[in-house]
């Protein structure tokens, strides 16, 4: 499946492909490209009987695919005036099957690197450090897009931008921000907490989460029951419990600490290589300097 994703922009003084081209392709939006193509090329190549439909069906974007066989004749076609756009420099490569419009002002990809995330899959979505990114909480831009997908795709580079495969079966704590999916805050943030080794670090995580002003707690605890992981509970709890401006009550707390099981944990892996020290209360051990981590004052973590 071919997909090209861009917006509509004014065009001014370009050809007629380059028109078409912006007026009728919205951001972000994933469609087969026999029929995206058509309202692209319908006063090249259409006969005029059917300009008219073409055009309302292509604004709406619902042109059935036997309707652009019968224009085109065949997909090889479709595929050879794909192929005359990008000559043009009016699409250019993302992946293999999936294009981006280029602006007719910056020569550039119109798309941002979150509406060509949000279309990589049929269910991909923006997680991790990149939706912190997203909601403008992040401490700083990594150049790594993480997406959350229940289909594997091959990790690219686009724009300066990596494009990660976070593969799940997860499928809840998702937000549709116009034609962005992307995780809700509660999610990010349990995503964050989950895979902070793998994902930021624990020093970026910490300055993430201090930017943040509330949380729905009957969330956390609807997403921490899906996830039925206790070091994730136990994390979870011992992080969260020293930022009183998300205003978590003490039962949130008392939640994660009923689901943490018996066993003591690291809070990760490689601590077992530092010095740390052990929270009774969490049953965990800690970084020894974990607040200097945040480069900032504030109360001991124990």
């Amino acid at each position: 499946m071919t997909n090209i994703i861009g917006q509509k922009r004014k065009a001014g003084g370009t050809d007629r492909l380059s028109v078409l081209l912006a007026f009728f392709l919205p951001c972000g939006i994933r469609i087969p490209f026999t029929e995206l193509l058509l309202p692209l090329c319908f006063c090249q190549f259409l006969p005029e009987p059917w300009r008219w439909q073409v055009i309302r069906t292509g604004l709406s974007r619902h042109i059935e695919k036997e309707a652009a066989a019968k224009i085109f004749g065949d997909e090889r076609k479709a595929r050879n005036i794909l192929y005359t756009l990008k000559k043009k420099g009016l699409l250019q490569s993302v992946r293999r099957n999936y294009y981006a419009t280029i602006s007719l002002e910056t020569k550039e990809a119109v798309a941002t690197p979150f509406e060509i995330a949000s279309s990589i899959t049929e269910d991909s979505y923006i997680s991790h450090h990149s939706a912190f990114e997203f909601y403008g909480l992040a401490n700083q831009v990594f150049s790594d897009i993480y997406v959350s997908t229940g289909r594997d795709f091959r990790e690219f580079e686009f724009g300066g931008r990596w494009y990660h495969c976070m593969k799940t079966k997860r499928d809840f704590g998702i937000s549709l921000q116009k034609t962005i999916r992307v995780t809700d805050m509660e999610r990010t943030v349990l995503d964050n907490i989950k895979d902070f080794d793998k994902v930021g670090g624990l020093e970026e995580l910490l300055r993430c989460l201090e930017m943040i002003t509330v949380l729905d707690e009957g969330r956390l605890t609807t997403y921490l029951e899906k996830y039925h992981n206790q070091f994730l509970a136990q994390k979870v709890g011992y992080l969260l419990s020293f930022y009183p401006q998300l205003k978590l009550s003490d039962g949130f707390f008392d939640y994660c600490k009923k689901n943490i099981g018996n066993s003591s944990r690291y809070l990760y892996h490689d601590l077992k290589e530092e010095k740390s020290i052990f929270s009774k209360e969490w049953n965990l051990c800690i970084p020894e300097d974990i607040m200097q981590l945040m480069n900032e004052g504030g109360e001991p973590l124990v």
